[in-house]
């Protein structure tokens, strides 16, 4: 990496342009509150834990840029939320509450036969960046839901507000639904694929061995 930076500076100063120096980090402080505003004393921030009976963490972030933040504790919703990066500046949240969150049922059903599909698995997760989710995994900030024999999930402890509701099953492909998580789910159709085929060439025609064909959704 060091030799990589290295050469990046010098091409930059041979080409007459000023080297881009990374700016410092950023820093977020804030303070964990249950619904009650009791402190929360252990919980994590993007992953990294925190214990203390005034429920403060503090986390560096990105010196440019979005970041976002999701705070969890055993027995509350996640709290999602993004703020932008800054070099150099701290940014306070005096407090972060977190709830009990949303129970949710939802129903999934086969598109064509409109029965119901068993073993979905049905996820919440952040819209922010949407098109990401289609090749991504995306990170579910609820507990997992596992539709049963009638094609009902249930989904525990939801963030309250607008999310992306993840839906897929052996066999059909993954629907993403944008729900409000204030309001009642909807019956999510899954739809089994097609198949396509074809032959990859290149500029003179000849075939193209290993090449990744990838079909998209508008």
């Amino acid at each position: 990496m060091l030799t990589v930076n290295v050469a990046l500076v010098v091409a930059a100063l041979s080409a007459g342009l000023p080297p881009e120096v990374p700016g410092a980090p950023g820093e977020l402080r804030g303070q964990v509150a249950g619904a009650d505003g009791k402190p929360v004393t252990r919980f994590t921030v993007n992953g990294v834990a925190f214990e203390g009976p005034d429920g403060r963490f503090k986390v560096l972030t990105p010196p440019t840029g979005d970041f976002r933040v999701v705070i969890r504790a055993h027995g509350y919703a996640p709290n999602v939320f993004h703020v932008q990066g800054a070099s150099g500046k701290k940014l306070e949240v005096p407090e972060i509450r977190l709830g009990a969150g949303e129970h949710m049922l939802g129903e999934v059903l086969d598109a064509e036969t409109e029965l119901p599909v068993q073993a979905a698995r049905a996820a919440l997760a952040d819209p922010q960046k949407l098109d990401r989710l289609r090749f991504v995994r995306p990170e579910s900030v609820a507990p997992l839901g596992v539709s049963g024999a009638g094609g009902w999930y249930e989904i525990r402890h939801a963030p309250r507000g607008l999310l992306v509701l993840v839906v897929g099953a052996p066999g059909y492909l993954t629907e993403f639904v944008e729900v409000n998580t204030r309001q009642p789910l909807p019956s999510v159709r899954l739809h089994r694929g097609g198949t396509l085929t074809g032959v990859v060439r290149d500029a003179s025609g000849a075939p193209v061995p290993g090449a990744r064909v990838l079909a998209v959704s508008q």
